[in-house]
């Protein structure tokens, strides 16, 4: 994403592997937690959270995973090139042994905290401190408190020596008036980068994540086709769009996470519901591309990815659908024969 004049950048933090894994019942592969962290790298994903879904050590809590905890991470370390990774844990001291396994090979902690009760998470966050990793606090379930209580928990937070304080919305319930609000009411308090974790049992994950960013948060949480628990995470193409339309950059190759959320998290987490890559990127470009598989068929007969077409179409004057004119116009420049494009596009 370009960088406009007074807008800043966006940290997108990945929860694919880890709260997707509610979608297959924790039953993730390690191995294709390192395929996926090898694509996230490469996309320009500065910080993944990997590990059970349900965090640090749920195994203990009867919630088992395929996978221990340090299999994930280590499977995550195999493709690292530039992204950090990190883990999920409860504030609750008995996960320290296996925060202390998997530190070596980790660079940052996020502790979950219930409402009220973020002072449990000062001995976690000592001990990610004393680690050398940099801490997080998730203010989980935050909507269940109002705003100016939530404030003097991220204040705890801070004094707790949290580097970065997470707005949670775990029921999915916030809007865009009330993120507003409690970003305003945790900014007044507190002084530490701030985050922002949205579900979407509302529809809202997406839109309460680009408000969020307006209204001051540098760390968003997503995931590739909005998969998590329940209705699902943000989803990171999505507020990545949505973002860079309103000149906030990062470091995310969009076109080609595209490209991995329809060829490999969809096959992974069937039964994700976020928006399809193919809807989206339309959209962005703010071109109608219906019925999608006449586009796929075009894209196929002029030796160009979807996407790519959809960015040339995008690029002609006047298109509000596909007519003879604009049909020729593409396939001239491709230097095929417009019959023969023409005849295997009506005729699949």
């Amino acid at each position: 994403m370009k960088k406009k004049p007074g807008k800043k950048r966006v940290n997108f933090l990945d929860v694919t592997t880890r709260d997707g894994a509610y979608l297959i019942n924790f039953q993730i592969k390690p191995e294709q937690v390192t395929n996926l962290v090898d694509y996230f790298d490469y996309s320009g994903v500065s910080h993944i959270e990997v590990g059970h879904g349900s965090g640090l050590g749920a195994s203990k809590l009867g919630y088992y995973s395929l996978a221990t905890d340090l299999e994930y991470v280590l499977a995550a370390k195999k493709s690292l090139k530039n992204s950090k990774i990190g883990v999920l844990l409860p504030a609750m001291t008995m996960v320290i042994p296996d925060l202390e396994e998997v530190a070596p090979h980790i660079h940052f902690a996020r502790v979950g905290t219930l409402p009220g009760e973020v002072e449990k998470a000062a001995p976690l966050v000592k001990k990610i401190k004393e680690l050398g990793l940099q801490a997080f606090v998730q203010l989980t379930r935050a909507p269940s408190l109002p705003p100016k209580k939530v404030a003097q928990e991220a204040l705890k937070a801070q004094k707790m020596g949290a580097d970065i304080v997470y707005l949670v919305d775990s029921m999915g319930s916030l809007t865009p008036k009330t993120i507003r609000e409690y970003v305003k009411a945790i900014k007044d308090k507190c002084d530490r980068p701030l985050g922002f974790h949205g579900h979407n049992n509302l529809g809202l994950a997406n839109i309460n994540s680009v408000v969020a960013v307006e209204e001051g948060c540098e760390w968003i949480d997503a995931s590739l086709l909005g998969v998590g628990r329940q209705a699902g995470n943000a989803q990171l193409e999505t507020v990545a769009l949505l973002l860079e339309r309103e000149g906030y950059h990062s470091t995310i190759k969009v076109p080609f996470l595209l490209d991995v959320a329809e060829s490999l998290v969809a096959p992974l987490f069937k039964n994700y519901k976020g928006i399809h890559p193919f809807d989206m990127w339309a959209a962005f470009l703010n071109v109608d591309m219906y019925p999608e598989g006449f586009y796929r068929r075009l894209a196929l007969e002029l030796g160009l990815n979807v996407r790519d077409l959809a960015v040339e179409i995008a690029e002609m004057p006047d298109f509000v659908t596909m007519d003879d004119k604009h049909l020729k116009a593409l396939v001239k420049k491709t230097g095929r024969n417009y019959s023969d494009v023409l005849r295997a596009v009506q005729n699949p």
